[in-house]
């Protein structure tokens, strides 16, 4: 009698790369469990090895990086061959007590018959808007609206005193952070500026139009230069400029454009039947735009799944410029007067796959976060409900080593002073949405 699978060893090959940037690792430790000797990923990242056995435990393990262990089975062969795709998590498994002397988050508004739904600081002061309960919902010329149910605004020192408070009502409630260190509250009818003064809040009205065509647009300002934005949620490309207040002066910054997604776009128009192109470009000539861009609004190009707004922030730190342009991966660098210093390649917001190909990362939360104080720029990612904050190296757009926020699925994060502020809410809990703090880093 004969065992023609006795003696055979099963192949096991992959690669290894950083969960949270997708960059290959080399000179990470595998091992089977209950073997003596393993291997270890080359430069690129691959490994390959050869088990006795049809099922076991491979454990991987690098410095600095979060240990793991795969278990296999016989389905997970295809001919003898098993492919794994191993992604490690930036993070030292340290021991319990070393975890437990971080300083645990701390509220820093609460009210047990309200939730929170957003905050903004105004000068030294916390502004608050608050709410009993919500309903959102999205229609065509809508996105997300949220009804707010007896909302309010509170005003709070940094010793979490209450100091005055507005009755709102109910209705679309929003707060708006100014290029001026303002905020504005937004609901469906008006534009209000919120005004502090020796520790009561005063609302001033102000033209939509003026915050339309002033506050909305502009990102910044530096003297009397404004750095304005023609961003629209529903385009594929949008573009930065100064406008010099001294001179009445424009000046292009940066032009930002999803090329394939414009390319989408422009071609809705040959899917319009004859009478609808016919009406596109009556609009075109009434309205002096290109008729494709109308025939794509006609079909509601903006609602589908092709369709993918520009991200690329500016931020004004100092007299400098910085654009983070993730449609090309990479960040540039201006001086005062526009002209590019330099540019920083960074890959942090995509993944890479088989074959080399990089992917979006879907960790990535796709937002920035600067902390005036320490004038360091972070991004954020999302494992397992837990928010992972690294800061981005400006000179050669590199990610430091991650922080994990304490609690899951927050909300709303801003960094202030070394302390990340969000909104948090425990996970099939009585109580409200809150607001806390946590020092990070």
């Amino acid at each position: 009698m004969c065992f023609p699978l006795m003696g055979m060893s099963q192949l096991i090959t992959g690669d290894v790369v950083d969960a949270i940037t997708g960059e290959k690792m080399g000179a990470v430790n595998i091992i089977e469990k209950n073997q003596k000797i393993g291997t270890s990923a080359d430069v690129s990242g691959n490994f390959q090895l050869r088990s006795r056995s049809w099922s076991g435990e491979l454990h991987f393990s690098h410095i600095g990086y979060s240990s793991q262990t795969v278990k296999f089975d016989r389905r997970s062969f295809s001919e003898g061959h098993l492919v794994l795709r191993i992604e490690l998590m930036p993070g030292i498994d340290l021991p319990e007590s070393v975890i437990g002397s971080r300083p645990k988050p701390e509220v820093v508004f609460q009210n047990r018959l309200r939730h929170v739904a957003e905050f903004e600081f105004l000068d030294n002061l916390l502004v608050v808007l608050s709410y009993t309960t919500q309903k959102s919902f999205r229609s065509q010329d809508k996105y997300d609206s949220t009804i707010l149910k007896e909302a309010m605004i509170f005003l709070a020192d940094n010793e979490e005193n209450i100091l005055d408070s507005l009755y709102l009502g109910t209705g679309e409630f929003a707060l708006e952070k100014t290029f001026r260190e303002t905020v504005l509250l937004i609901d469906e009818n008006d534009v209000k500026e919120l005004k502090a003064f020796q520790g009561k809040l005063n609302l001033d009205k102000i033209s939509y139009e003026l915050y339309k065509d002033f506050f909305s647009p502009t990102v910044d300002s530096l003297d009397q230069v404004y750095y304005v934005s023609t961003f629209d949620q529903t385009f594929p490309a949008f573009e930065y400029f100064t406008f010099d207040n001294r001179d009445s002066s424009y000046s292009r910054i940066k032009y930002i454009c999803d090329e394939l997604g414009m390319e989408f776009m422009r071609s809705e128009y040959k899917y319009l039947s004859g009478p609808d192109k016919v009406k596109a470009m009556n609009l075109s000539k009434r309205l002096g735009v290109d008729k494709k861009v109308i025939a794509a609004y006609m079909n509601g190009f903006q609602s589908t799944q092709y369709f993918k707004k520009p991200n690329a922030p500016l931020f004004l730190v100092n007299d400098t410029i910085l654009i983070f342009d993730h449609l090309k991966g990479r960040m540039y660098r201006m001086n005062k007067w526009n002209s590019v210093l330099d540019s920083v390649e960074f890959g942090y917001h995509k993944k890479l796959w088989f074959g080399d190909k990089y992917v979006p990362n879907r960790e990535w939360q796709g937002e920035l976060y600067l902390d005036l104080a320490s004038e360091e720029i972070s991004t954020s990612f999302l494992r397992n409900g837990y928010c992972y904050l690294r800061k981005i190296d400006l000179s050669i757009g590199k990610l430091s080593d991650p922080f994990r926020l304490a609690h899951r699925y927050v909300e709303e994060i801003e960094l202030k002073d070394g302390y990340a502020f969000y909104i948090y809410r425990p996970f099939e809990s009585s109580q409200k949405k809150y607001l806390y703090k946590e020092k990070v880093y």
